[in-house]
């Protein structure tokens, strides 16, 4: 295959990517709207992400299994056809059953399409080209999250909440005509006629599933003092020891993880799991704190973190030009520490901070995701044979979304917890003899005021408030804490990762055995 076709490839697969992507955030924005049309409470209307997710994450692992009973490329269309369909259908939902239904179609379409672009990119691309083409791959997976709000702040302020929805109708209809005259089926493909694992399926559709009602319920449930969240867990970690066993003593086995034998696919997932946290963390925590403690109006908020994304638009396609030259070793260490450098900056964070202090760690983030990301793509199924990378990237994709998952649900909890643990703490400094009271008291004397001692109801209120407010702060600080520790601890894993350099076949073959 010629340079231009191959180039031509990366225009096929870029429009799905940034589909699935950004339906993660720009749906985010509308709920409220949608919550008013469909008169749902708030535990009822996040089902709508919950939908979307549980579904696109359950078809990440099996992209290979189906694509070997319809063809890679049938799959692929139907995919996107299915996806564009059910977008229609979720803008002219009429009540909360079938917009919950048409999204979790939605995320069965959507699942495979970051799997899928990602197999053929690093199938077509030779090793020494993978860099180039990873990072513009990249770039559409992590800004499209990255877009989706301001995008859907914009078509729900001008027009309304089903256009969140529709726009996605010309782009997929355009997708469909660009992988149909584009894309092909290598030639080692074969169709399979075994007898499907089902057994498999089920419990991989079982875990799953109830590991994500898990960490969507497990908040508004006060987590494991909920019977219901305690039950769930039981059946999400017996369904996927199910899986395992299934899945590791069948001959044809729906979903092929003996590819994670391959210990440069491994380290690539585990980076990519800590990854997640951080940047899914990051898009979650942020945005919340400047509109929450700091007052941001959601305009202000998206501008004051604007500089990451910028950032990352540099930095990704430098980490493209870099890859080959360099290898993920280098380039994920450096991002690495950029990102400890970041994380502690922003968690050093005060209630008299300007703009600039938080334009600047959010720079250096941007640019330190960037040399993250780009490598870890580009590495992740760079040892392993033609015939598995598509098992690689269900795999590899699956554990990238579930870790952005499981982030944001410890990091929701961590807010919660220690906000509520810093406000008792500082509480305890303005009861009736503490030094705070005790010089309020001293300055009533002084000046004669009955005003301020003893305190007010009006006092009080606004005492706590400062409390509530700086308590809120600290909760944020240690969050922002705990994902420096994480990039930290996870280092060593780097020095496991393995470039073009390392792996001896340019025709695709593999340096380490699966098998």
């Amino acid at each position: 295959m010629n340079i231009k076709n191959k180039w031509l490839i990366v225009l096929a697969v870029i429009p799905s990517t940034t589909l699935y992507s950004m339906d993660m955030s720009v749906v985010n924005v509308a709920l409220p709207y949608i919550q008013g049309a469909m008169d749902a409470s708030i535990e009822q209307i996040t089902w709508v992400v919950t939908g979307y997710m549980l579904s696109g994450v359950i078809l990440m692992p099996l992209v290979s299994f189906l694509s070997s009973r319809f063809g890679r490329k049938n799959y692929y269309i139907a995919s996107v056809m299915l996806f564009t369909i059910s977008s229609a259908l979720c803008g002219l939902s009429w009540d909360l059953s079938s917009i919950i239904i048409f999204r979790l179609l939605q995320g069965v379409g959507g699942g495979a399409l970051i799997p899928l672009s990602q197999t053929y990119l690093a199938e077509n691309f030779s090793k020494k080209e993978q860099g180039k083409a990873m990072a513009i791959f990249s770039l559409a997976i992590v800004l499209g999250p990255a877009i989706g709000p301001y995008l859907g702040g914009w078509i729900v302020t001008n027009y309304s909440w089903a256009w969140v929805f529709f726009v996605n109708i010309p782009i997929g209809l355009l997708n469909i005509i660009l992988i149909y005259l584009i894309i092909e089926d290598p030639p080692f493909m074969k169709r399979a006629k075994d007898k499907v694992d089902w057994l498999g399926i089920i419990f991989l559709t079982v875990g799953l599933g109830a590991l994500q009602i898990v960490l969507t319920d497990g908040q508004y449930k006060n987590w494991f003092a909920s019977g219901y969240i305690i039950n769930m867990t039981i059946i999400s970690v017996a369904a996927s020891i199910l899986f395992v066993i299934t899945e590791l003593i069948i001959d044809k086995p729906a979903v092929n993880i003996k590819v994670l034998k391959n210990i440069n696919l491994s380290a690539n997932s585990f980076l990519s799991m800590v990854f997640s946290l951080g940047i899914f963390g990051s898009l979650f925590l942020l945005p919340m704190f400047l509109q929450k403690v700091m007052g941001y109006s959601a305009y202000d908020a998206g501008i004051a973190i604007m500089s990451r994304g910028l950032a990352m638009v540099i930095s990704m396609p430098l980490a493209g030009r870099l890859f080959n030259k360099l290898g993920p070793k280098i380039m994920v260490l450096t991002g690495f520490i950029l990102s400890i450098i970041s994380s502690v900056q922003i968690g050093s964070m005060s209630l008299n901070m300007g703009f600039w202090n938080i334009f600047w760690p959010q720079f250096t983030q941007g640019i330190g995701f960037g040399l993250i990301i780009v490598p870890l793509i580009a590495s992740s199924l760079i040892t392993l044979e033609n015939k598995y990378k598509i098992d690689g990237a269900g795999l590899f994709n699956l554990i990238r979304q579930v870790a952005g998952s499981i982030g944001i649900a410890i990091l929701a909890t961590m807010i919660d917890n220690n906000t509520q643990m810093a406000h008792s703490v500082l509480a305890q400094n303005v009861g009736d003899n503490t030094p705070t009271m005790m010089s309020l008291r001293r300055a009533a004397a002084i000046t004669h005021s009955h005003i301020f001692y003893p305190p007010t109801q009006k006092v009080l209120a606004l005492i706590n408030g400062l409390i509530t407010k700086q308590s809120t702060m600290i909760a944020f600080n240690l969050a922002f804490i705990f994902m420096a520790v994480c990039f930290a601890v996870s280092i060593p894993v780097i020095f496991l990762l393995k470039g073009s350099k390392d792996s001896k076949n340019e025709d695709g073959s593999a340096s380490i055995s699966v098998e």
